[in-house]
């Protein structure tokens, strides 16, 4: 059976490193061709680009220079094989060349697939890593810019409970020392002295009479 095959290719604002990995990854994928994509970095993981109309299974990979997989259109006919496509990125001044080699397409649709990769892919990809490449100085730009300082809010200061009234200190009565007992005063006991005699003078006068 007579197949057809294409070659295409074109430079995009991106490294080979980006387009790799934007191929392989279903969400970016989806982004870049503006279509719903599956996408896993890993040979023999199944694909889907443009909303299912295209499938296969990712049969080599060599990291940012190729990617080589299995696709079957929709619109092949039932008996047809899949055809194969190869990606191929090289860098090429500031951005990457991206060859694609489309082999194995089914006789008398090799003309419209070439049509279909300017139209349904390389166009949308020119748009999708210009953007790209125009947001990395904005982020450069914004990961440098010191984040701006919330004003500190301003100390509040602190109340001040009022000082507690001093009580004035209870004064303790002081201890009164029992009085000391006064001793009676010691009398001082006075001899008494006998009443001396008192020589009557009659006595006396009567002895000298008697002598006479």
């Amino acid at each position: 059976m007579q197949q057809d095959s294409l070659s295409v290719s074109a430079v995009f604002p991106a490294s080979p490193e980006q387009i790799y990995a934007a191929w392989l990854d279903g969400k970016t994928h989806g982004k870049m061709t503006g279509a719903k994509a599956v996408a896993t970095a890993r040979v023999g993981a199944k694909h889907s680009s443009w909303d299912g109309y295209i499938v296969g299974i990712t049969t080599a990979l060599d990291p940012a220079r190729r990617i080589v997989q299995s696709w079957y259109a929709s619109d092949f006919p039932e008996d047809a094989d899949h055809s194969q496509l190869e990606v191929l990125l090289e860098a090429e001044g500031d951005g990457t060349r991206v060859t694609v080699l489309h082999t194995k397409i089914p006789s008398g649709m090799g003309k419209g697939y070439e049509l279909g990769w300017q139209d349904h892919y390389f166009a949308p990809m020119q748009n999708f890593f210009a953007e790209v490449a125009n947001r990395a100085p904005l982020a450069a730009a914004a990961a440098k810019k010191p984040a701006a300082k919330k004003p500190a809010a301003a100390k509040k200061p602190a109340a001040k409970k009022p000082a507690a009234a001093k009580k004035p200190a209870a004064k303790k009565p002081a201890a009164k020392k029992p009085a000391a007992a006064k001793k009676p005063a010691a009398k001082k006991a006075t001899a008494r002295k006998p009443p001396a005699k008192k020589a009557t003078a009659k006595k006396s006068a009567g002895r000298g009479r008697a002598r006479g």
